[in-house]
């Protein structure tokens, strides 16, 4: 038995990926790359606010430095993140995670700068 899979294609608006071959040329063809060629398989029912959390926790550990919006960003991604989950989330923190991400836009001289910016 086949499930059909969905998810976020990055790159792409969202995406229905049930049909989406998982090679380059496909997902260039969607307007993203498999870069790697890892991926992240959530359980159904995985709590999406935690799972941010722990990216942003990743994010911040693994970030170079080099540039100042990742090295500052991600931090403050992911301190945001422990707020949220701790249940002292403040009404602007969605925006501000907005805003800081949009730093994060891919113009960095990382190229994990912008993987903070998708989950």
């Amino acid at each position: 038995m086949r499930r059909a899979g969905r998810g976020v294609v990055e790159g792409t608006d969202r995406a229905d990926i049930k049909d989406l071959v998982l090679s380059h040329e496909a997902l260039w063809d969607a307007g993203s790359t498999l870069g790697s060629g890892g991926m992240i398989v959530i359980a159904e029912g995985t709590c999406m606010v935690t799972l941010s959390q722990i990216l942003m926790r990743f994010y911040h550990h693994e970030s170079c430095g080099q540039c100042t919006p990742c090295r500052q960003g991600t931090g403050w991604l992911h301190r945001i993140m422990d707020r949220i989950v701790a249940g002292q989330g403040r009404p602007e923190d969605i925006e501000r995670l907005y805003y800081i991400s949009k730093f994060n836009d891919g113009t960095r001289s990382a190229a994990s700068a912008t993987r903070p910016a998708t989950p």
